[in-house]
């Protein structure tokens, strides 16, 4: 079991998900790694991660993600994805 109660099997399958381009695998998965940076577990590169996928997410017109987006601009959470 992974940080909040997500096994290995779960992400993995959200990774496949993501990568062949499902929007809410890539919710899912930019939830999971900011949260996991919430919980000080390497947080920039988890936030990175996170902020990856939700911008993936969000280019595709989810709401949710775009909106997550603007919280993590406000707290500055991921904010060097780019460097």
């Amino acid at each position: 079991m992974l940080g909040d109660g997500i096994d290995e099997r779960q992400l993995k399958q959200w990774r496949i998900d993501a990568d062949a381009g499902d929007e809410q695998a890539q919710l899912s998965l930019g939830q999971y790694y900011l949260k996991i940076a919430q919980l000080d577990e390497d947080p920039q590169a988890n936030a990175k991660l996170g902020v990856s996928f939700l911008i993936k997410s969000s280019k595709q017109g989810s709401e949710d993600a775009t909106e997550l987006l603007m919280d993590c601009l406000g707290n500055e959470l991921g904010q060097y994805i780019f460097s």
